[in-house]
């Protein structure tokens, strides 16, 4: 099948998708603050905001990855569904998101509409990365199971 992938192989994939971004819009706003683009209760209240916003998924993940991954294909419809699921709503999270903080650092918009923006789209689209999130990566921690005639 040519979907198949290990899942340790597939939860680094996810994992690395948070993490850049996460990178990414932090290295933004502390770019814009060693610059002197913006000053430091922008700085902080923009640090914070991503901070809340990424601390949930980024918190689930870590955890779960430090858990001993199983060692399985992704072979069952479930499976191969929760890691689409995770990977395109993730990604269209993280995208939305970098929109507001990226402008800044190109001169589009202010720091505090950014700010305010990022807190409200985060809070309206966890429903799409949650659920996946946690299935996803509670899943790839476990095991499969085994056949009755492996035992």
């Amino acid at each position: 099948m040519p979907f198949q992938s290990l899942f340790s192989t597939a939860r680094v994939r996810l994992a690395a998708i948070w993490f850049v971004f996460f990178c990414l819009n932090m290295g933004v706003i502390l770019y814009l603050y060693l610059g002197d683009w913006i000053e430091k209760d922008n700085f902080k209240s923009a640090v914070l905001q991503l901070n809340t916003s990424y601390v949930t998924y980024l918190g689930v993940i870590v955890t779960f990855y430090l858990t001993a991954p199983a060692k399985h294909l992704v072979k069952r419809s479930r499976e191969k569904a929760s890691l689409m699921i995770a990977m395109l709503g993730s990604l269209i999270w993280n995208l939305i998101i970098s929109a507001f903080i990226v402008r800044l650092a190109i001169g589009f918009g202010t720091i505090e509409e950014s700010v305010e923006q990022v807190g409200n789209i985060s809070s309206l689209l966890s429903w799409l990365v949650a659920p996946a999130i946690g299935f996803y990566f509670a899943n790839a921690s476990q095991p499969e199971a085994k056949d009755a005639n492996n035992k």
